[in-house]
């Protein structure tokens, strides 16, 4: 899901909200998801303060495991049936991937 060529984020989200247009609820919590998601795409290489603090706090959202309040991203996922693990994995590789390709 993280590879460009493969799928982009915005089919995937496509595809997550359509699947869930009944469910009010979920529906809110895939879209918060996506925020913090477009929030690393969009800001990773952010010049102004805003900026790198709209990518630190996405990175630390989906970095943390708290899971207190109802939009934790560890309650995102245990609601979305999707694996933390996975997701955080593919945030990293996808900082990782787009590092290398803008310092090649």
């Amino acid at each position: 899901m993280f590879e460009p060529d493969v799928l982009v984020p915005e089919q995937f989200f496509h595809t997550l909200r359509t699947h869930l247009a009944s469910q009010g609820e979920k529906r809110l919590m895939a879209a918060v998801l996506e925020d913090a998601f477009h929030c690393i795409q969009a800001y990773i290489l952010g010049t102004r303060q805003q900026e790198r603090r709209l990518y630190r706090d996405a990175l630390e959202w989906f970095d943390s495991d708290d899971d207190f309040w109802p939009f934790a991203f560890v309650n995102i996922c245990h609601a979305l049936d999707f694996d933390p693990g996975y997701w955080r994995g593919g945030v990293h590789q996808w900082i990782e991937n787009y590092r290398a390709q803008k310092s090649a």
